[in-house]
């Protein structure tokens, strides 16, 4: 894969939606969201998240250039966030909106005037983030026992009392059957199944995590 244009999820949403796949000013975007701390190494605590659009119709050397990305939210601190619910409904509404499609005005088009006017579509491809990230932006639990929402139940997860702190076990599970590090094994563990989407938010609702 070179660019996400090759990635397997653009292609399904190529050839799934005809609004897009015959659209060529159909727009295609994802979220990038970080927090960090403005202060640096600074004693105080306080926590920033910025949240831009990335648009994947331009070249790819041109996307992540600052000039082209869309700073979209800004959620200021001075504490890290407990939910970001209330800070993303009015973005997903303009999304949503999006999809549906609003009219737009081409005005770099070499048409007559009256072929300038269309109808704008776009998606919300993936979202960029790391794992605390993750569990800020979709409300599941990424840390602790359950910290791998794809894993969900096959998880194998102690807390150590002595240590503080949560430690994972089960890894070459992931490894080949023939593989010189399952060498040993009592039992070889295949490996698990990964969770889809759907999957794991039945499971979360089915936990109480997801209301």
């Amino acid at each position: 894969m070179r660019t996400m244009g090759d990635s397997q999820a653009m292609q399904h949403v190529e050839a799934t939606y005809d609004r897009l796949r015959d659209n060529p000013r159909a727009v295609r975007l994802d979220i990038a969201i970080d927090g960090f701390s403005p202060l640096g190494l600074s004693r105080k605590s306080y926590s920033i998240w910025p949240m831009m659009l990335i648009n994947y119709n331009i070249p790819p050397w041109l996307a992540i250039k600052k000039g082209h990305m869309m700073l979209s939210l800004i959620i200021p601190g001075p504490k890290n966030l407990a939910t970001m619910d209330v800070y993303l409904e009015p973005l997903v509404e303009e999304l949503k909106l999006l999809w549906d499609g609003v009219c737009a005005y081409d005005a770099v088009a070499r048409c007559p005037h009256d072929d300038r006017w269309f109808t704008l579509h776009a998606i919300c491809m993936w979202t960029i983030h790391d794992s605390p990230g993750l569990g800020f932006i979709s409300g599941l639990v990424v840390s602790g026992t359950r910290g791998c929402p794809t894993c969900g139940d096959q998880l194998q997860a102690q807390y150590s009392t002595s240590l503080g702190s949560t430690y994972y076990l089960g890894h070459e599970k992931y490894l080949p059957l023939d593989h010189p590090l399952r060498i040993g094994c009592i039992v070889p563990i295949p490996r698990p199944m990964t969770m889809i989407d759907y999957c794991v938010l039945e499971d979360r609702i089915q936990t109480g995590e997801i209301p």
